[in-house]
C-alpha cells in the first residue's frame, strides 16, 4: 500500500510503500494504521502500552496520541518495500532506531516547551 503524509518521516516518507498483516496485540514500537475517532486513519508508531490503550506517535512528532484501542488497529505494517527489497518496521533495527527517535522526539518537546517559556519571559 502507498501511504501519503509526513508524521513517520525519516522511517517511511511520502509516497512510501507499506506492507501490512493482520494485527494482533501491538508491541512497543510497532508501527500500525489505525482509524481515529474523525474517522480518519493514520500510520503511527506504538511508543507505550497503558491499561486505555496504545500510546501513538508518528517518527516526525513529538506529540502523542492516547488511548488508542485494539478495535481502533486496522493493520500491522510489517515492512517497508524499498529498491532493494523490504525492510522490517517494529523489530531489530528499526525498533532500536524507534527507541532512538522516541527519545529524540521527548527532547525536541522539551526544547520547544522551554523556548516558549523563555520567549514569554522575555516579553
Amino acid at each position: 500500500v502507498t501511504v501519503h503524509g509526513s508524521s513517520m518521516r525519516p522511517t517511511v516518507k511520502d509516497g512510501g510503500r507499506v506492507r501490512f498483516t493482520k494485527a494482533g496485540k501491538l508491541k512497543k514500537y510497532d508501527v500500525a494504521l489505525y482509524r481515529r475517532r474523525d474517522g480518519s486513519t493514520v500510520l503511527h508508531r506504538v511508543i507505550g502500552i497503558e491499561k486505555g490503550g496504545y500510546i501513538m506517535r508518528g517518527d516526525a512528532q513529538w506529540q502523542r496520541e492516547y488511548g488508542v484501542a485494539d478495535s481502533d488497529i486496522i493493520a500491522a505494517a510489517a515492512a517497508l518495500i524499498t529498491e532493494k527489497g523490504e525492510r522490517p518496521l517494529g523489530r531489530g533495527a528499526d525498533a532500536r532506531r524507534a527507541a532512538f527517535i522516541s527519545a529524540a522526539a521527548d527532547i525536541r518537546r522539551l526544547l520547544h516547551l522551554s523556548y516558549r517559556k523563555i520567549k514569554n519571559i522575555k516579553k
